[in-house]
């Protein structure tokens, strides 16, 4: 479970880490020796077999590379694909130094989990590259570009480099790679004075925040809980809040630079479509606000409001929309179900666990609150606010701050 949570989280930090090397283009994959390399026993075709269609960025770095290296242009095959030449095996193939290869991974991993690993082996005219996830797979490319492409015919049979190391250290210095660059740009800009105090401030967060953020999150739904001994208790549920700070925390800390800051563009469609669907799940079609089933409908205009608000962040984020009309102004889906995510009710009890478990049809419409459909009792209900007692005014701005979106849609008189 652990190395789930560590793939879920970390795996965004080492796919933005990828070189950028610049040479020859792309040529549509032919093949063709310029004369400018050495080849093997008169060979002067290689091709790349690679199992992995999510890294062809960092094929293409190794294709330029082996170019400057051998002026040869490699070919390109899938795994199930005759090929000849000289051959560079990148993931598990069919082909018997690739099978040798993974064995060997298995025989230095030991079904660890703590722990990834790669292994670099070659036998007559093939190097085959194995690994046991995304973590290893940047490691062993990044020192086969580093270290092999160099001399690439002239490497003996048997293993070349192997590696067994545990993923939080490689991920902290991954870390720290990236923050060393990070801080040289602020003394360049700011001065060494306050980088230094910076880097003292930044020293405060570590691989453990996203370890802790990752334990939080809830497969079921895609959304995560408030706390780990919320997690830990029946009755206690992911909430749209924590859910909303928790993405927004992943996505402005640096982890989504590859995607934009945006924790949304790193998942795959049925990820989104799961956070989507519990939202959705959440919503009620008599009113449009959303309910979440550990705490019912009695609740406050402030909570109300700010679930509201945390929701349409949600769908903006990840592309969704709600299945009926918001009291904020967004347009919900027509022709839509409403269905309670089933799996959170299997974790309350008694009579809440029957009543989100109910069928709505989508036939309603939601409108304003009340108070917000004439604006004589949207002056009443700022006035039983009571903004001048003395000891209110947190509770006061409180709710004002979370109904602030509604108002705006009710209208400019309102505002």
């Amino acid at each position: 479970m652990k190395k789930i949570f560590y793939f879920i989280i970390f795996v965004l930090i080492t796919i933005s880490l990828s070189s950028c090397r610049i040479g020859k283009p792309n040529d549509g994959g032919q093949s063709g020796n310029d004369g400018g390399g050495d080849t093997l026993d008169g060979l002067s075709t290689i091709t790349i077999v690679c199992s992995d269609n999510e890294i062809q960025e960092k094929v293409e770095v190794l294709k330029t590379a082996i170019y400057e290296e051998t002026g040869i242009v490699p070919l390109m095959a899938e795994p199930s694909e005759e090929t000849v030449g000289f051959k560079i095996l990148i993931g598990y193939t069919s082909e018997s130094v690739s099978r040798t290869t993974y064995r060997l991974l298995s025989d230095l991993t030991h079904d660890r989990e703590d722990a990834t690993a790669y292994v670099i082996y070659s036998r007559e005219n093939s190097i085959a590259i194995a690994y046991s996830d995304v973590f290893s797979q940047e490691i062993a490319l990044d020192y086969f570009l580093d270290n092999l492409v160099n001399g690439l015919f002239e490497h003996s049979d048997g293993i070349l480099s192997q590696e067994d190391v545990r993923l939080d250290e490689y991920l902290s210095s991954k870390r720290e790679e990236q923050r060393a660059t990070q801080f040289a740009e602020v003394t360049e800009e700011l001065g060494e004075e306050i980088a230094n105090e910076l880097e003292t401030l930044y020293s405060l967060y570590t691989e453990d925040t996203y370890v802790w953020l990752a334990n939080l999150w809830d497969p079921d739904t895609g959304g995560f809980y408030n706390s780990a001994s919320g997690r830990n208790t029946i009755g206690y549920l992911p909430d749209l809040e924590s859910t909303a700070q928790a993405v927004a925390y992943i996505s402005v800390t640096g982890l989504m630079n590859a995607y934009d800051d945006n924790f949304a563009n790193a998942l795959s469609e049925e990820m989104k479509n799961q956070i989507i669907s519990w939202v959705q799940g959440l919503q009620s079609q008599s009113d449009g606000y959303f309910y979440h089933p550990q705490w019912g409908k009695n609740i406050t205009d402030s909570r109300k409001g700010r679930d509201l608000d945390w929701a349409t962040s949600l769908f903006e984020r990840f592309d969704g929309s709600p299945l009926y009309d918001t009291p904020n102004g967004m347009k919900g889906l027509t022709g839509a179900e409403a269905v309670s995510y089933i799996p959170i009710t299997e974790r309350l009890k008694g009579d809440t666990a029957v009543a989100v478990s109910k069928v709505i049809s989508a036939s309603g419409a939601s409108g304003l609150p009340e108070y917000l459909k004439d604006t004589v009792k949207w002056l009443e209900y700022i006035e039983d606010l009571n903004l001048t007692q003395k000891g209110n005014s947190y509770r006061a701005g409180n709710t004002l701050a979370s109904i602030v979106t509604q108002v705006q849609n009710a209208g400019q008189e309102y505002v």
